[in-house]
């Protein structure tokens, strides 16, 4: 039978304790979901000024999973090189050797910015149709902090934005965003 509810939990480990997250999504929308064939090396994923050690954790964690190449477009690199070396202290696991992390002031260059907000008209359904035809082009996935997104300025930089689910009053938060674009 098909089930209603597809149920995710995630598990990790943060100061010693164990901490769990639960999602869940109804199984129609997942049903809609179509796998494109990707190389995941053409993309990369831009931070724009994150600021809670869990949102750069999340980040780092994802992007070493699928081996992403990420930026933090960061104001203050000094204070932001102390936070980020704390979460590479405290959080285990990672090989930070085969990371590639670059902190900068500006966005990267070479590449399709593609920004995800709540302020875009474009719909996520419209992504899949951009992805196919920009194949050949290297694409930075452009993502803001967890509580305020992406800033005005940073928006007017993207080559293009779109929308992820139909939630404005409450959007993903940037690691969600991107767990759910991959």
């Amino acid at each position: 039978s098909t089930p209603e509810f597809i149920i995710y939990i995630e598990f990790r480990k943060h100061n010693g304790n164990i901490e769990y997250r639960v999602f869940y999504s109804e199984y129609n929308w997942w049903h809609k979901m179509r796998s494109l064939a990707f190389d995941l090396g053409k993309f990369a994923v831009v931070v724009e000024n994150p600021s809670s050690m869990e949102e750069i954790a999340d980040f780092l964690r994802l992007c070493w999973i699928f081996k992403l190449e990420l930026f933090f477009v960061v104001k203050n690199k000094p204070s932001f090189d102390v936070l980020l070396n704390r979460i590479k202290r405290d959080e285990k696991g990672i090989p930070y050797e085969f990371l590639k992390v670059n902190i900068v002031d500006d966005f990267p260059r070479g590449c399709l910015l593609v920004g995800f907000s709540k302020h875009s008209c474009e719909a996520e359904d419209k992504f899949i149709g951009f992805l196919s035809e920009h194949k050949d082009k290297k694409i930075a996935l452009v993502f803001g902090d967890d509580k305020f997104g992406l800033t005005q300025g940073a928006r007017d930089k993207l080559d293009c934005t779109f929308r992820l689910t139909s939630e404005i009053k409450k959007p993903l938060k940037g690691d969600e965003a991107l767990s759910y674009v991959l």
